[in-house]
């Protein structure tokens, strides 16, 4: 993991959505941090970057919300946010974060699929690693990544996994 002590990591709340509530998080560098689910607090998000500066600031993060929100209303299939992966744990794993990047709205790939993706052929578990470590879910579609046999995990939670891939599209039956 990669840290600047001293950064400024500045959030806010999105209170109700379909996933519930979403507390996502910015750097200088663009978006760091998307907590859903259980993980969607300001404590965990301070847990994630202990070196940093954590502040609320939701005048400074209006872009970001307003395209969550149009996510959310079916207006926006493609993010346009820069991101800032400081939380990643490996250079694995931001190789695989990137190569999920690529996944269209309304697709999705398994874990064997997108290590194939990313260079690694046969390390769909490592991929799985990876998605559960993802700092910044639904800009980095890891719950568009399922098992070849179900829908698999997803750190947000399996509900708010299927609610995703139904606003696509893509739920599998």
């Amino acid at each position: 993991m990669i840290t600047l002590p001293g950064t400024n990591v500045y959030y806010d709340i999105i209170e109700k959505s379909p996933v519930g509530r979403v507390v996502i998080a910015t750097t200088s560098e663009g978006l760091c941090w998307v907590g859903i689910g259980e993980h969607a607090s300001a404590r965990l998000l301070r847990t994630a970057f202990p070196d940093d500066r954590v502040e609320k600031r939701p005048s400074g993060l209006a872009p970001v919300r307003f395209q969550f929100q149009e996510y959310f209303a079916g207006t926006r299939t493609t993010f346009t946010l820069k991101v800032d992966l400081r939380a990643v744990r490996s250079d694995f794993n931001e190789t695989i974060l990137e190569a999920c990047r690529g996944i269209p709205f309304g697709h999705t790939v398994t874990y064997g699929e997108l290590a194939e993706r990313a260079g690694s052929p046969g390390a769909a578990r490592a991929v799985g690693t990876a998605m559960s470590q993802n700092p910044v879910p639904i800009v980095v579609p890891c719950h568009r990544v399922v098992a070849s046999g179900g829908l698999g995990g997803f750190t947000g939670g399996i509900d708010n996994k299927r609610t995703l891939l139904a606003h696509e599209g893509a739920l599998l039956l």
